[in-house]
């Protein structure tokens, strides 16, 4: 754990001990360069945490004065002497106590809730001061988080990951490579990311495709990008893998949509000959905001391949802005998708107000459902569409991570997660953007873990249920299967 801390927060120790002579300006300039940062969005971001840490305070002050006066109540019940310095332990026999219980001139059994309460108390205090305490208030460093990779007892899991966007899975460090190689562009990684503590609306994020698609508009790129992504997701221990990609065409480099990809499937088959261990398939996307005549091309593009890919296109994905256009002119491509086919996975209800084209959408049917934020009562959706949704057993692909940064969801705990999961209807935790939002898709498994307290057999259904959701063949869903079934015995203890 010590080891831990050190090489996770590296040099924040210091402020803790020392180091308080260096200069205010140039340190804060370091930590911004440090995280990839603008010193504009590394001042936004400590502003933020600096807020956090105030609310934390407000809320410990409030939880402390609301027990004084519980005490206060219990010490008048118990005709006990308000002595604050007083430390009262259940069933004690002590002289000291003995002395105050004489001095309620009445025979009473000490308090035990007053006592759990002090105890509370006191380590509360105790943690507080305690170096981890400390570390807790430092602006830069996620102490939360720091302890759940720490404490998580799942590191070999297995995962499944069905909802990875190509170009928003790209690592900051695959990212440096190709800000290295374009330097007229004048861009810095820390315009295609969204790092720990900061927000984005779903608008903004959406500026962040914008800057990544000015760094790979060409074969080259496209082929490093999508062999890193591949050999990154197999890193974390992804077994299965479904990327999705909207095709482009590059005037200035002569990228054609049908070469972008095959140069996708050129960098899975160049995986598959290097002995990566990873299976991957690919979801051609129709972006929304392209109209429903590109959205035909697409779909006559997307035949193409998964027929003479070798299995390797499996499906069709919708997104791109979901406050663009209207599902209803897509049906026509979708369609014909769904005849030829092709799986359908698709973006549904990720903004408010999306009821009549998630009630559309659903009468093709998908077969898996993106996202899907919006669709349950609570949140503004409809229970027909949940009933719906429930009576044809569709799988929804959730991204916390995403959502809580791309605002779309106030907190991990208020996600719709705990609404489908609760009903047991199939879900599927992916990535979404693992570049974008920084995060892999054993963080988001330990994310539901912790936020949801689900137990080590959960969280591995969980991942093995996600297999049978995927588009894969039957015959490697059974082969996966056989694998995590050899590899849980030696995972759970």
């Amino acid at each position: 754990m010590a080891f831990m801390v050190k090489h996770m927060i590296g040099g924040q120790l210091k402020d803790l001990t020392g180091s308080l002579g260096e200069e205010k300006a140039e340190g804060e300039k370091s930590e911004a360069a440090a995280k990839g940062m603008t010193q504009e969005e590394f001042e936004e971001y400590q502003q933020q945490l600096a807020e956090e840490k105030i609310e934390r305070e407000a809320n410990f002050a409030q939880k402390k004065a609301e027990r004084a006066t519980v005490r206060s109540h219990i010490r008048e019940k118990y005709r006990l002497p308000k002595a604050s310095s007083i430390t009262y332990q259940i069933n004690t026999t002590s002289e000291l106590d003995e002395t105050q219980i004489q001095g309620a001139n009445k025979d009473v059994e000490l308090p035990s809730e007053l006592a759990k309460m002090i105890a509370e108390d006191t380590q509360e205090e105790e943690n507080k001061q305690s170096v981890l305490g400390q570390l807790k208030s430092l602006q830069d460093v996620d102490i939360d988080q720091l302890k759940d990779k720490a404490q998580a007892t799942f590191v070999d899991l297995k995962e499944t990951e069905l909802h990875a966007h190509l170009n928003g899975s790209v690592s900051i460090e695959t990212m440096d490579k190709l800000i290295a190689r374009k330097p007229h562009l004048n861009i810095e990684s820390s315009r295609t990311a969204i790092h720990g503590g900061q927000h984005r609306t779903l608008s903004e994020c959406f500026k962040v495709f914008k800057v990544i698609h000015q760094l790979v508009d060409s074969e080259e790129d496209i082929l490093m990008v999508a062999k890193s992504v591949i050999e990154e997701f197999a890193a974390d221990g992804v077994k299965y893998l479904e990327l999705r990609s909207t095709p482009r065409e590059e005037t200035k480099t002569g990228l054609s949509k049908r070469r972008y990809i095959e140069t996708v499937l050129e960098a899975i088959h160049q995986c598959k000959q290097e002995e990566v261990d990873i299976d991957v398939r690919f979801l051609v996307a129709v972006d929304r905001r392209n109209g429903p005549e590109v959205a035909m091309e697409t779909v006559k593009l997307a035949e193409d391949f998964m027929l003479s890919s070798d299995g390797l296109v499996v499906g069709l994905d919708l997104s791109g802005d979901p406050t663009v256009g209207h599902g209803k002119d897509l049906l026509p491509a979708l369609q014909r998708a769904r005849n030829c086919g092709l799986k359908l996975a698709l973006h549904m209800s990720e903004v408010p107000s999306q009821k009549e084209e998630s009630e559309l959408l659903l009468d093709l049917p998908p077969d898996r459902i993106g996202h899907g934020t919006f669709l349950h009562p609570e949140a503004g959706g409809s229970d027909s569409l949940v009933d719906k949704i429930c009576k044809l057993n569709i799988p929804l692909e959730l991204c916390l991570t995403s959502n809580v940064k791309g605002q779309t969801v106030p907190s991990y705990d208020k996600h719709h997660f705990q609404y489908w999961y609760g009903r047991q209807h199939p879900c599927v935790l992916c990535t979404d953007d693992k570049g974008v939002f920084c995060t892999d898709l054993s963080q988001e498994y330990h994310l539901a873990a912790s936020t949801f307290g689900l137990t080590q057999d959960a969280v591995w259904s969980l991942s093995q249920q996600a297999i049978q959701c995927s588009f894969a063949p039957e015959s490697v869903k059974q082969k996966l299967e056989q694998r995590w079934a050899e590899l849980r015995p030696h995972v759970l203890h």
